[in-house]
């Protein structure tokens, strides 16, 4: 009985289907599941990119001796792999490597992946391709290839390593044992990354790895494609490694300059051709805008092409295109970047989670822009590991590189600039925009908790408060500064309300070292647009001032301290005050730490005109400062403190018959022995002969001057000319001022010296005539009352300069004056001691 069915009939999974066992049925099959839309000279793919003239000639050049087998250093490779960023032009420089190759006769096949073509975004129809298009160079094989067919109709849905085996290998041995010619012939696959199926992807070069190590195949294999993470890890290891020769498109080919001749001829094209070309200038484009352009691409060819075709348009007028894609024209209908923006799409689409990623691009768009000192995104701040970065980005390689620059810091490297401005426009990145202003709101809320130390990450935490107070003790302004951007440029959040009602900020710009900034904080309040901002203002000045009265409380304990405070505000030069204050007030560690007003540092004070003037403010301001303002009486105290350094810190001095040596017989010396000149081996030891004659006749005080010491007198002069026309009347300070013995080190500063002991007089006379006042008044019978009336500042009373030159002050109805401990000895460890 013969059988039911012929062995041409299969039945599959529930479906009848017969093959004729013939040629002309198994080369329909092929051409069936073939993609023809994939050749490189498909009529499907119309206006293919490829390299323009004069550009790309470099790497062009590299991957033809690669084929050609020039390069002995390349003979090896039997796969070279082309990988960039998106838009780098990838396949332009596929297409004109296809090109030339078939040109030459030497192309077996060309593959071009396309996502938006579902006949070429799988691998499915990837080795029917090839075999069909090998058919056509090698016409031996074709007879090879249509009796596997017929052998197995099904072929086309085994895997990949079997089609290969089957349609590509074993047909090309038939030839080669048939003793047929078979040159060395290569195959084209461009876009591997927009095969949509990632496994697929990795299937193709795991088949094509296997082909080349278990076969000897006369053929090499050319892909192109970006450097996503699972091909990028793919030719990383294995054998696939070994074969495999990477060539990446960056700035070693200098794209930039490809990119400059691109635009050059594409404009002079549009100015010779285009029908409105009678309205287009001669100079036109001129040089500036050619160069932003430029700029623009990034080296990535895709923006420049981008721009061209949108310009050409047959039915507008190029130069106002060009304003439209500059932003110096609203776009009417057509978009500009309409195949940019979908190529960000298509990328961002396949982030697995979005949102973290655009937290950090906000990040790094919109701070490092801006600010004084950028390290890259902290990751402390973001509650992230550096590992974690790299999870994120893995499918975002082909547009942004992250390297790690510190424990908690990265940098990204955007390979696109126009990928900012797709992002920040929400017209164009529609789910994907970054609002800055609501970027702005929750980094300035987040670098709030950031300082408290309330991130989730705690040990990460840990590093970043380390780096943030190293990074404030050396100047590097970058986190109260980085708050304050995000804070004036924010939009008023329930979040950051809420931390304005609950926080002190300037708790936190305490914990940065870097209080200079509170001022244009507070100006800063109204300028981001809450409705009860003036409410805010109010409560975060209140904070401070009950913060700051806390401070002063503190450094009112300690006569150094009080002198500190009475001269914050005096026009000191920086050397000056850096060599002398540290000396004059004992600022110490122990001091200084007390100092959380910064009345000891000239950047803050004497630098920033805003921050002195806050702080003046506050002194001068009853309601605010309360008990603690700077009065008469404080500066009485300042001008004790600064009389007591200046005449009773004898011990420093020398003795007389050196420190007071004849100046004019030193100069004399100084004269001959510069005229002499010493026979010896070199300028230095001649300079140590002279030393060595002058010393013990040039004044010891002279080397006192550049030190330290010699610097904390010339400040407390200063100081005291400046606070005593503020003092008021103190018995203790009277004393003190009719001593008017002065240090010996006072002969070096002469000038000042003679303006302090002006000074002197001019208080002695003040409270002189105060007291003389008093007396009148209670010869009349009556009351004074109040004490500004009896003892004039020097505001209200000035002194006959007869009286100054002739003033000789009556003798003192109080004992003489006994200097009394020294305050503030940094040998004492009784911090409680207020004795002069």
């Amino acid at each position: 009985m013969p059988p039911m069915f012929s062995s041409h009939t299969v039945i599959t999974g529930g479906h009848y289907q017969q093959f004729n066992n013939d040629s002309k049925g198994a080369w329909d099959l092929l051409v069936k599941t073939a993609s023809p839309a994939a050749f490189h000279n498909s009529g499907d793919r119309r206006d293919p990119p490829k390299c323009h003239s004069n550009t790309r000639v470099a790497v062009l050049k590299k991957i033809m001796d690669w084929i050609h087998g020039l390069e002995p250093a390349m003979q090896k490779a039997l796969i070279m792999w082309l990988y960039g960023p998106a838009g780098a032009g990838k396949s332009a420089i596929a297409q004109s490597i296809a090109e030339l190759c078939y040109e030459e006769g030497i192309l077996i096949a060309s593959y071009f992946f396309s996502r938006f073509d579902s006949t070429r975004n799988h691998p499915r129809s990837l080795i029917a391709t090839i075999a069909y298009q090998a058919s056509l160079c090698i016409p031996n094989i074709r007879e090879h290839i249509k009796a596997a067919i017929d052998h197995d109709p099904l072929i086309f849905t085994r895997s990949l390593t079997v089609q290969m085996s089957t349609l590509v290998i074993q047909p090309l041995q038939d030839c080669i044992s048939s003793d047929t010619p078979a040159p060395a012939r290569v195959v084209i696959i461009d876009g591997l990354d927009e095969c949509e199926d990632r496994k697929g992807q990795l299937e193709i070069l795991a088949t094509i790895s296997n082909a080349l190590e278990q076969h000897r195949l006369p053929f090499i294999f050319l892909i192109a494609s970006r450097p996503e993470h699972d091909i990028r890890t793919a030719f990383g290891y294995g054998y696939l490694k070994d074969i495999t020769m990477s060539v990446p498109l960056d700035d070693e080919y200098r794209p930039s300059d490809d990119i400059r001749v691109f635009l050059q001829d594409s404009f002079t094209e549009i100015k010779e051709t285009h029908p409105f070309r009678a309205d287009i200038p001669a100079t036109w484009p001129d040089g500036d805008i050619l160069e932003s352009l430029v700029n623009k691409s990034s080296g990535q060819f895709i923006y420049a092409s981008t721009v061209i075709k949108f310009v050409k348009s047959s039915r507008h007028r190029p130069p106002q295109r060009l304003e439209i894609v500059l932003g110096l024209r609203p776009a009417q209908r057509d978009m500009p970047f309409a195949e940019l923006d979908a190529l960000y799409m298509h990328i961002f689409s396949s982030v697995e989670n979005p949102a973290e990623v655009l937290q950090i691009l906000a990040y790094e768009f919109l701070t490092s822009r801006e600010m004084f000192s950028y390290e890259g995104v902290d990751l402390a701040l973001l509650s992230l590991h550096p590992g974690d970065v790299f999870e994120l980005f893995c499918d975002l390689t082909s547009l942004v590189s992250v390297t790690v620059c510190y424990e908690t810091n990265v940098k990204l490297h955007i390979f696109h600039a126009s990928l900012e401005d797709f992002l920040l426009d929400q017209s164009r990145s529609q789910h994907f925009w970054i609002n800055p202003e609501l970027w702005h709101a929750k980094f300035a809320h987040i670098f709030i908790h950031y300082v408290k130390g309330e991130l989730v990450n705690a040990d990460l935490m840990l590093k970043a408060q380390v780096k943030l107070i190293i990074d404030s003790l050396n100047g590097k302004f970058g986190t109260p500064e980085f708050f304050l951007f995000h804070f004036k440029h924010a939009t008023p959040t329930p979040d950051l309300l809420e931390d304005l009602r609950q926080i002190s900020i300037w708790s936190l710009f305490q914990k940065t070292y870097y209080h200079v900034c509170f001022p244009e904080f507070l100006a800063s309040i109204e300028e981001v647009g809450f409705e009860d901002w003036f409410e805010l203002y109010s409560h975060q000045l209140h904070l401070f001032d009950q913060i700051a009265q806390g401070i002063m409380e503190q450094m009112y304990s300690w006569p150094n301290l009080i002198a500190l405070v009475a001269v914050f505000n005096l026009d000191a030069e920086w050397e000056q005050w850096a060599k002398g204050a540290p000396v004059l007030f004992r600022l110490r560690y122990r001091y200084r730490n007390l100092d959380d007003l910064c009345f000891g540092d000239w950047m803050h004070i004497n630098e920033n005109e805003e921050y002195s003037k806050f702080i003046g403010e506050f002194l001068g301001d009853p309601t605010r400062c309360g008990i603690y303002g700077l009065t008469g009486k404080r500066y009485a105290e300042a001008a004790k403190y600064f009389l007591h350094y200046i005449c009773d810190h004898m011990e420093y001095s020398m003795q007389p018959s050196y420190a007071l040596h004849h100046w004019c017989y030193q100069r004399q010396i100084t004269k001959i022995l510069s005229r002499r000149r010493f026979i010896t081996p070199n300028r230095f030891q001649a300079k140590k002969i002279k030393q060595r004659a002058l010393r013990g006749r040039e004044p010891h005080c002279a080397y006192l001057l550049p030190g330290a010491c010699s610097a904390g007198f010339l400040l407390a002069l200063h100081c005291l000319s400046f606070v005593l026309c503020k003092a008021d009347r103190s018995e203790h300070l009277i004393g003190l001022a009719r001593q008017r013995i002065f240090w010996s080190l006072s002969c070096i500063f002469p000038h000042d010296t003679r303006t302090a002991r002006r000074e002197v007089v001019r208080y002695l006379a003040r409270v002189d005539a105060g007291e003389i006042l008093v007396q009148e008044k209670k010869r009349n019978g009556e009351h004074p009352s109040q004490q500004s009336r009896l003892f004039p500042t020097s505001q209200s009373y000035s002194c006959p300069r007869d009286y100054f030159l002739n003033y000789t002050s009556p003798p003192s109805k109080q004992p003489a004056y006994e200097p009394q401990q020294k305050c503030c000895d940094d040998d004492d460890d009784d911090d409680s001691s207020d004795a002069y």
